[in-house]
């Protein structure tokens, strides 16, 4: 898809990679709204996310876009333990909501 700016790219790979990790309803053409994070789903994603981080890695930095998209997707990860990037990524999140200063 030439004409995507790095933030829609990132975000179409982020929508493919969760796809993974969507409950699977039997005979329909939809997905869930529901998460299955069983071990063949997570198994599916972190395979899918090892040819993401070779294909799409010059794209996190490229745009502020993109790094907000990155910046969600990450948070996404990290909540949910997919990715180890994922949950160094919320750590250091929770980290600075606790040093910021209250309003």
């Amino acid at each position: 898809m030439p004409g995507l700016g790095p933030a829609e790219m990132l975000a179409k790979a982020h929508g493919q990679l969760i796809q993974e990790v969507v409950k699977k309803e039997v005979g329909w053409s939809h997905a869930s709204m529901e998460y299955d994070f069983s071990a063949e789903n997570v198994a599916a994603f972190r395979d899918a996310h090892r040819a993401y981080q070779k294909r799409y890695k010059g794209l996190f930095r490229k745009s502020p876009e993109a790094r907000r998209e990155r910046a969600g997707f990450l948070h996404f990860c990290g909540t949910h333990g997919l990715t180890l990037e994922g949950r160094l990524f919320l750590w250091a999140f929770k980290i600075k909501q606790w040093l910021r200063p209250q309003q």
